[in-house]
């Protein structure tokens, strides 16, 4: 038996009165003199954001509960910093997946080759429906627009789309043929498509990670029609037709209206208030 002076919670407040009373008096001291002020305000770590932070951010605001991610053995790698506290029905889609292939996480679906069907098909069978869903897509652009569509039709009415590589920093990285390493592909073309062929469909693009796109059913009510400047922007995306080229360098020249993108410090505020 512990006697009361022995016990760990006794001994617990025994040393930090010792340490009120020593240690932070020197520090303070130590401190004065080499003309730091004090007490010590240590800043808080900077948030590192990634696609998967911005899906928790944005899941914790809305109170989203379940999650698809749609990748490939070569795209996602951030399914582990899923917050499952949050996100606690999470589901990974993957395929071009070689056999054998594992990062230790759970795959729930998943196919050898770059067929879907049979996955979409059996998440329809099992009657899943998902707050969010990122589309992190091989980057080529059939199976990007195809993913795309997949995830919109999987998506609850308040949910919201994810989608990553939707801003590649150079033409190099846009390249439309699979390149080792950093490679987005031609999903920014994708998406951009995809968005603009459905005025039903709000979008913006944060400016973090390669580029995230949020994509959101637009209110009945905020269906208003479009400015006849952005009209005119879309018209000349339309006209660049398959030079992928040529939409590269035209998407970055008008990154800001053509893609909406904001800082996240933006979207942030918008979303939150």
């Amino acid at each position: 038996m512990a006697t009361r002076s022995d016990s760990p919670r006794t001994s617990k407040l025994h040393w930090i009165d010792f340490a009120g009373r020593h240690f932070l008096p020197a520090l303070s001291h130590w401190c004065t003199r080499a003309h730091i002020k004090w007490p010590l305000r240590l800043k808080p770590r900077a948030v590192e954001w990634t696609k998967a932070a911005l899906i928790n951010r944005i899941s914790r605001n809305r109170g989203y509960r379940s999650y698809l991610e749609i990748c490939t053995a070569t795209t996602g790698n951030r399914y582990s910093e899923i917050d499952r506290s949050i996100l606690r029905d999470s589901y990974r889609l993957m395929y071009w997946k070689p056999d054998g292939h594992s990062d230790l996480n759970t795959i729930d679906f998943a196919t050898t080759g770059f067929d879907t069907t049979e996955c979409i098909r059996e998440i329809r069978a099992r009657q899943l429906r998902f707050d969010i869903i990122l589309v992190d897509a091989w980057h080529e652009y059939d199976t990007a627009v195809r993913d795309l569509g997949d995830a919109l039709s999987l998506l609850q009415p308040r949910g919201t789309l994810v989608v990553h590589d939707c801003l590649p920093p150079s033409e190099a990285l846009a390249s439309p043929i699979y390149r080792a390493g950093e490679w987005c592909g031609v999903t920014y073309k994708a998406y951009l498509d995809f968005v603009i062929a459905r005025p039903e469909l709000e979008y913006r693009t944060v400016d973090i990670d390669f580029g995230c796109g949020v994509i959101r059913s637009r209110p009945a009510l905020a269906r208003s029609p479009a400015g006849d400047e952005y009209n005119a922007l879309l018209g000349q995306w339309k006209a660049v037709g398959d030079d992928l080229g040529a939409a590269y360098r035209f998407m970055l020249e008008h990154q800001r209206p053509l893609c909406r993108v904001q800082s996240i410090e933006d979207f942030i505020r918008d979303e939150e208030g």
